[in-house]
């Protein structure tokens, strides 16, 4: 058993790789520790990406920043190392964010889009 100390300078102030899912038995990172707390967090993006039409703006938006702050404490949570978790939940805050950035595009902004494309065509 680590004392009051120890665990403040391995976990709190960095000194360990991935502070936040240290296995009991070993003191090693344990991924599937990681992946129980973290997946859900994906599942729930991935849901939202397919129900994207579904949603008002405003409820998308609500849903979307809600994910994007659990994406960014968990992807602290794991840690410098780079790992595969990393890498998947780094992919679908881009894709999150991604999405949030279409959501400004109007429906007058395409009309106008889309009389430029057929002004050039005529030309």
């Amino acid at each position: 058993m680590d004392t009051f100390k120890q665990y403040i300078l391995q976990v709190e102030m960095g000194g360990d790789v991935n502070a936040g899912f240290i296995g009991r038995r070993n003191g090693n990172y344990d991924d599937r520790m990681a992946r129980r707390k973290l997946t859900p967090i994906l599942y729930d993006a991935d849901r939202l990406l397919r129900r994207r039409d579904k949603l008002q703006s405003d409820e998308l938006k609500i849903q979307a920043q809600k994910l994007l702050d659990k994406f960014v404490s968990g992807y602290e949570s794991l840690g410098d190392e780079a790992t595969d978790l990393k890498g998947k939940i780094a992919d679908r805050y881009t894709k999150i964010k991604q999405l949030l950035k279409s959501q400004n595009v109007t429906v007058e902004d395409c009309v106008h889009m889309l009389e430029q494309v057929c002004s050039l065509l005529q030309e």
